[in-house]
């Protein structure tokens, strides 16, 4: 590593983490070595380039879920059931790819296109994830119509419940003992 010392090659690739949005990308720059030949460095640079007509557009695209993406993306290999955080996750990931996919969409160089070939198109379960939950998190009580009659049945039963112990309160003639008007 004391070959690039000369080059300031540690402190180069400490600038570079902090421009950085997730813990990924920090994690692999960490490792980057310099490049083996002049071509390599030649193409990189006409990358870095193209990347860098991104920002020239005025919009920086954050990939901040791509930390958890291999936590849920595990799960999915293994077809298991998403938990409503993992969801969430999944619905920020979705977002972004969706985000970055409109920055490069009017964009044209052989970088570009080798990025959009491997985006996925994310508004499918983008729009299924919003089917069944809202952007908070929770569960829409609407996401299946047993999961609404669920929900109506319980409202109802609240409301019944909450009617009976104002009955019983008023029969006992217990108003005067409680603190508040609520049961």
């Amino acid at each position: 590593m004391h070959v690039y010392k000369n080059l300031d090659w540690i402190e180069i690739l400490e600038q570079l983490e902090k421009f950085a949005t997730s813990e990924l990308v920090r994690s692999r720059l960490r490792d980057i070595k310099p490049l083996a030949s002049p071509e390599q460095a030649t193409q990189s640079f006409r990358e870095i380039a193209e990347a860098q007509n991104i920002l020239s557009f005025g919009e920086r695209p954050f990939m901040e879920s791509l930390d958890l993406y291999p936590n849920w993306h595990q799960r999915l290999k293994r077809n298991a059931v998403l938990q409503t955080l993992e969801l969430k996750d999944v619905r920020r990931f979705c977002l972004e790819t969706i985000a970055l996919s409109e920055i490069i969409s009017e964009m044209k160089s052989p970088w570009i296109a080798k990025i959009k070939t491997q985006l996925m198109d994310a508004t499918g379960p983008l729009s299924a994830i919003d089917h069944i939950m809202s952007p908070g998190g929770e569960i829409r009580t609407d996401a299946s119509e047993a999961l609404y009659n669920l929900y109506r049945e319980q409202s109802s039963q609240v409301k019944n419940l909450q009617s009976t112990l104002d009955r019983i309160v008023k029969k006992n003639d217990m108003e005067s003992i409680l603190q508040e008007r609520f049961v």
